[in-house]
């Protein structure tokens, strides 16, 4: 993780790197685009999330502001699968606009950074210890091509009625499931 921090943070942003605006200065966007990049690498915490990162951010990406901060970060960081899915939707953002107007140029540098950087790998498989020990039991039933098995059964006709096995299996996003290893589900 160390690596991928430092290809994320390094070498900072500079005022040299954006356009300024009618309203905000390069100095600013370089600003923005670091803490951004310092909020990722470091697993999105909270404490990072101060009011007028969250302004910036809700227009930037595509986003669109919640009723509140909290409920911004509530629906992009407070599980494993919404942080990928924050991380995906960012990058495949097209970055409309003039950089005089816009933080376009912020967008395509921070989308630079993040497919440089390894972002993707940033997120560690977040299960429930029932996820885990399901998925472990599945794993051991099915042998080797376990994960095969469970994608082809994921994928498969649903029924109103599922088994609680079912029901925990679908709970988990694929991404996180190609992700893991039978090690991963010890304890």
């Amino acid at each position: 993780m160390l690596s991928t921090t430092r290809s994320l943070t390094t070498p900072a942003f500079t005022a040299d790197d954006f356009v300024p605006t009618q309203w905000d200065s390069a100095e600013k966007k370089a600003k923005f685009a670091n803490h951004l990049m310092r909020f990722i690498a470091n697993d999105f915490p909270r404490s990072q999330f101060h009011k007028e990162f969250y302004r910036r951010l809700s227009m930037t990406f595509g986003h669109i502001a919640h009723y509140d901060s909290a409920g911004f970060y509530a629906h992009y960081f407070e599980s494993a699968e919404r942080k990928q899915k924050f991380l995906k939707a960012c990058m495949a953002w097209p970055c409309y606009g003039d950089s005089a107007f816009t933080y376009s140029d912020v967008e395509r540098a921070v989308i630079a950074r993040l497919k440089g950087g390894g972002a993707k790998h940033e997120i560690k498989p977040e299960l429930t210890i029932e996820q885990k020990a399901t998925l472990k039991a599945y794993a051991i039933h099915n042998g080797p091509n376990w994960k095969s098995f469970l994608f082809s059964r994921l994928h498969t006709f649903v029924p109103n009625w599922l088994n609680r096995e079912e029901t925990i299996l679908r709970q988990i996003h694929p991404d996180i499931i190609d992700q893991i290893n039978l090690s991963d589900l010890e304890g």
